[in-house]
């Protein structure tokens, strides 16, 4: 399934012109005081990287990684397996320290510390992805941009996560109390205008390597593609209010018609 997917990807690589990554992440197999378990990961990371080598991918992605030691020997693989591919290291952010309130990785690193721990060790490009959305993930990349040299990466969840509830796991309904994750995430969606919001920070602190995690829809990707000055084919559907029928400028717009509706459905609230 793996090697068809690599293909796959690279079929679609070569027709838009784009990259492929080969992708490793988290193995839910690591232990940072079991060796046993260490060279177990190990050996999943070498096989898939083996594969993405092979079937010609550009870089290899390894992200989602709660424990700064699994990130670590995800590098180290992808620097004795990947063929010198360009590698991709981001965390992701779920803990916080119950001390200081501080973002920290499983095994007790500050985020901040172990990305640039990260970068010294020879990753191309560090960051996080996953866990939190932009409005509690950015204020950690502004303070990973101040450590880090090099490029970075934020793709964080299109959720409207806050300090309160700074992760999806920890979601809940304004309405019920409920916790949403892992259907009913939707309730807390990102705005096409928050993601633009997000991709202009990113630009804003030098951010080259950007994206959208787990519940990401298309519009979205599409707001955060034009807000990088970009215009992907999907721009063709973008919302165009100059043709709307109360709110449009364009000259189609009958006039007469538009403040008919505009003066009626702004006062149906005084309507008794």
């Amino acid at each position: 399934m793996n090697r068809t997917a690599l293909k796959m990807a690279r079929e679609v690589a070569d027709e838009t012109g784009t990259l492929m990554a080969g992708n490793i992440c988290n193995t839910n197999v690591y232990r940072p005081d079991n060796e046993k378990r260490k060279n177990e990961t190990m050996n999943m990371f070498t096989e898939m990287i083996e594969w993405s080598v092979v079937e010609g991918a550009d870089f290899i992605l390894a992200e989602t990684y709660t424990h700064f030691g699994e990130a670590m020997l995800a590098l180290k693989a992808i620097k004795e397996y990947g063929k010198g591919l360009p590698a991709v290291i981001t965390l992701v952010p779920f803990v916080v320290s119950t001390k200081n309130g501080q973002a920290i990785t499983a095994d007790m690193v500050p985020l901040t510390e172990a990305c640039k721990k990260l970068e010294e060790a020879g990753a191309d490009v560090v960051g996080l992805n996953c866990g939190r959305g932009p409005a509690t993930m950015m204020p950690l990349m502004e303070e990973i941009r101040k450590a880090c040299k090099g490029h970075l990466a934020a793709v964080p969840l299109p959720y409207r996560t806050t300090e309160e509830e700074p992760n999806f796991f920890l979601m809940t309904d304004p309405k019920t109390g409920k916790r949403l994750f892992p259907t009913d995430d939707d309730v807390l969606s990102c705005s096409c205008d928050e993601i633009r919001d997000f991709g202009k920070h990113c630009k804003e602190l030098g951010i080259e390597y950007v994206g959208l995690c787990c519940g990401n829809r298309p519009f979205q990707t599409r707001s955060l593609a034009e807000s990088l000055g970009r215009s992907p084919p999907a721009s063709l559907f973008s919302p165009d209010m100059t043709k709307h029928a109360v709110y449009g400028t364009d000259s189609k717009v009958k006039k007469d018609v538009a403040d008919e509706c505009m003066k009626l459905y702004h006062t149906l609230g005084e309507v008794q």
